[in-house]
């Protein structure tokens, strides 16, 4: 549920979680913000170069960042993938209602997955001259930029990601199949 305070005359949007007792207990108040992510790219890749897979206990081969809780997960991967649901789309079932926002770690790109459908994204990751490197091919030291995070938790906190998947479908680029990501 979504809670508009007002105090001192600043609006502040919160998120209540309820916990799953019948009757409904407040159990945290959050802001509504992504997951806080290292100011420098290349601490990202080390934090998931050391994550784990549950399934197999072995380091992922290409971990995602979920930008909405923060905790890496297994992309396209058999291993923690079910009923031909991949890792970030059950993630995202379990943890945000069918909506997932990701960072790919290898590939510094954000994937949006929402219902079945995706999309690929720049990271909010730039090098000095302010562009993104999707790839990782310039080798350029990457950093946060705040103004990229704004627009995605604006994106996401509106509803509006399906505004970034939506353009692609309508130019006929095809829909790939998101559900195995």
């Amino acid at each position: 549920m979504l809670v508009l305070l007002k105090t001192k005359g600043i609006n502040k949007f919160f998120f209540l979680n309820f916990s799953p007792v019948f009757s409904p207990l407040l159990s945290k108040v959050l802001p509504l913000a992504l997951a806080p992510m290292p100011h420098q790219y290349e601490a990202l890749l080390i934090e998931s170069s050391q994550s784990h897979c549950p399934v197999t206990a072995a380091i992922r081969a290409d971990p995602a960042f979920c930008l909405l809780c923060g905790q890496h997960s297994c992309c396209q991967a058999t291993c923690c993938a079910f009923e031909s649901r991949g890792p970030c789309t059950l993630h995202a079932e379990s943890c945000h209602g069918s909506t997932g926002l990701y960072i790919l770690d290898k590939q510094c790109v954000v994937v949006v997955v929402q219902e079945g459908r995706g999309s690929f994204q720049n990271a909010p990751y730039f090098d000095a001259y302010g562009e993104t490197d999707p790839g990782l091919r310039r080798g350029r030291p990457l950093t946060l930029n705040k103004r990229r995070c704004d627009h995605l938790r604006d994106l996401w906190v509106g509803h509006k990601l399906h505004t970034l998947i939506s353009p692609k479908l309508e130019r006929g680029q095809p829909d790939g199949t998101w559900e195995t990501l």
